[in-house]
């Protein structure tokens, strides 16, 4: 029968107090597993390289072995497990530095300590680090990448270098892809989260509450979720497929070259075909194969603006526009266009108004007369920005 601890008159083995340990350290997710690793914020047991000679400083871990309970470790001094071997003449390696465990009750050794080891790995197109084989207990400090004869110096990495914490600590731990538990919270340090494991996936904290997520999420939780863009400095929002700005659409079309016969009293849609979009924050608001048109997303109040710059070569004649509504044969009461009359030439006439759009897309076209007795080309701006979601 195994023993409670803490109980007079009893005695105990390595393996009973090891066992018992476990319960203050976080679970793995399995039945008395615990998660080894280095503490959070610890500089101990750090490697690093004099030339070729690994250095481990002083520090201290938590070791796992599956049956064998948690080992606590310390090194109270800072050790060389021994000097980088050679490199390969034509290929890289990957070596791995770990603190491992001697405990001759699990691999017959003899031995009963703690100390930091190099294992050299296999030089290879593609390396990968080796991994100790047997009844070792160890946990990684880090890999050392050596490259090719005359490719440079080994690096080291402690990418592999586990963190634990207690149990129901936040685990700041981006590579975890799974949770041991529903509950568990991790630090994301790629997108700066709180994240909490639901079963399936980890979910950031600004999910649980509604809350807006960091810019860096590239795929939403639920729909109608909030992220924030350094960029905009606006949010964007999350319609189940993409993230969409929640800036209000605008746009603004330019074009220097638009022609425009004469009539006497025939208006035409002027096309930006020779310019196009100037600005815009939302696609589909003007395309090239409709380049008249200037769609509106959403529904809503726009503000206009813009002009026509009428060339000397109208003469005496007038020059006038109209805005359109959705293929309309009339003009917009609501928005309106300046006539520039007489030969003043070059003389831009001013485009101002509000319109309102009772549904999603649709269109705004900008109409020009002149009776000149001839051809005119104009330079012509056109921009549209929703002020209100109100429709009436």
């Amino acid at each position: 029968m195994p023993d409670p601890l803490w109980e007079d008159s009893l005695t105990y083995s390595g393996l009973e107090l090891r066992q018992s340990d476990s319960v203050l350290a976080m679970s793995d997710g399995t039945a008395m597993g615990s998660r080894a690793g280095v503490r959070p914020g610890d500089t101990g047991l750090t490697v690093s390289l004099a030339g070729s000679t690994i250095n481990v400083s002083a520090g201290v871990a938590l070791l796992y072995r599956s049956g064998q309970g948690v080992y606590r470790a310390a090194m109270p001094s800072s050790t060389s497990p021994g000097t980088v071997n050679a490199a390969h003449a034509t290929l890289a390696r990957i070596d791995l530095v770990y603190l491992r465990v001697w405990d001759t009750d699990v691999d017959a050794s003899g031995l009963r300590k703690v100390e930091a080891v190099y294992l050299a790995g296999t030089a290879a197109g593609s390396p990968v680090a080796p991994t100790p084989a047997g009844t070792v207990i160890y946990v990684p400090l880090a890999t050392i990448s050596v490259p090719a004869s005359g490719g440079g110096s080994p690096t080291v990495s402690t990418t592999v270098r586990p963190v634990t914490v207690a149990p129901g600590g936040i685990l700041p731990d981006t590579a975890l892809a799974s949770g041991y538990y529903v509950g568990q919270w991790r630090d994301n340090s790629s997108t700066g989260a709180l994240e909490r494991w639901d079963g399936s996936a980890w979910r950031p904290w600004s999910s649980a509450l509604r809350g807006i997520a960091p810019a860096a999420y590239a795929t939403g939780t639920y729909t109608g979720q909030y992220r924030d863009n350094t960029t905009t400095l606006v949010p964007d929002r999350w319609d189940g497929s993409a993230w969409t700005t929640t800036e209000q659409p605008t746009a603004g079309l330019f074009s220097a070259t638009v022609s425009l016969a004469s009539s006497a009293g025939t208006y035409f849609a002027l096309s930006f075909t020779s310019g196009g979009l100037a600005m815009s924050n939302r696609s589909g608001m003007w395309v090239v194969g409709q380049p008249t048109r200037l769609v509106m997303p959403l529904a809503g109040t726009y503000v206009l603006d813009g002009y026509i710059n009428w060339p000397g070569t109208l003469g005496a004649a007038e020059g006038r526009g109209e805005l359109r509504l959705n293929g309309s044969g009339t003009a917009s009461t609501t928005a309106r266009v300046n006539i520039a009359k007489g030969s003043v030439g070059n003389a831009p006439a001013a485009i101002s108004g509000r319109v309102i759009a009772t549904a999603p897309n649709q269109y705004l076209e900008l109409f020009g007369n002149q009776a000149s007795g001839s051809s005119v080309t104009l330079s012509v701006a056109l921009g549209i920005t929703r002020v209100s979601a109100n429709t009436t």
